[in-house]
């Protein structure tokens, strides 16, 4: 493991106020097939990913009066997509971890609105995933970065809360009919790790170094 620290490497802030958001589930149950988000980033320079962060809520949608519910999550599938060349939507699964729930840090941000019968008030969260196995990503590619959550019953769903900063869209899928749809609006998520030197910042490197140690060399070869 690189001792350099880690530092965000690309960041899509959450869109507040707090009633002023939007959200899309990326969930399953046991007893329901649910709906898997993505959204899409792409980086100016290679990197090593070490950790996510995304922003969510918990939403009992069959009894209103239950809001605001707690985390209905036992595990988090963190997985990274190719971009289709042709479509532009997530295709090929680049790298996949499976994380307990309690492996995966949550903090309360705010309290927000759900606009339903009820106006039901929920507990907007944040989230941290520090990967087990970090995952290299090269500069200029597309990527397409989900966090989904297992869950033993699909209500209370998990929803992926809303960003104003991206290209204006993410994509779902029904885990019903497994049908890809694009969505408005981006998710609010960051992504951390190290910067990977280009092959052409290595090269200027070594020299550097090497002008160094001849100039060493000389320095003792003179005394």
């Amino acid at each position: 493991v690189s001792d350099v620290q880690a530092a965000v490497i690309y960041n899509q802030p959450a869109a507040y106020s707090p009633n002023n958001f939007t959200y899309l589930t990326s969930a399953t149950g046991q007893d329901a097939p649910g709906y898997h988000t993505f959204d899409s980033f792409e980086l100016l320079q290679p990197a090593t990913i070490t950790s996510f962060n995304w922003q969510g809520l918990y939403y009992d949608f069959e009894n209103l009066t239950n809001n605001p519910v707690g985390p209905n999550t036992t595990s988090w599938q963190i997985g990274l997509f190719a971009s289709d060349p042709i479509t532009g939507l997530p295709s090929t699964q680049l790298f996949a971890e499976t994380l307990p729930a309690i492996n995966v840090s949550v903090q309360f941000v705010a309290d927000a609105f759900i606009v339903d019968a009820n106006n039901s008030r929920v507990h907007i969260l944040q989230f941290h995933a520090d990967l087990v196995n970090p995952f290299q990503v090269d500069a200029g590619v597309g990527y397409w970065f989900s966090p989904f959550s297992l869950q033993p019953t699909a209500n209370p769903l998990f929803g992926w809360t809303s960003s104003l900063i991206g290209d204006g869209t993410s994509v779902q899928r029904d885990l019903t009919t497994g049908v890809l749809s694009v969505q408005a609006g981006d998710r609010a998520f960051c992504v951390e790790g190290t910067a990977v030197p280009e092959p052409a910042s290595l090269s200027l490197l070594a020299v550097v170094l090497a002008g160094m140690g001849l100039r060493r060399w000389r320095r003792q070869a003179n005394s």
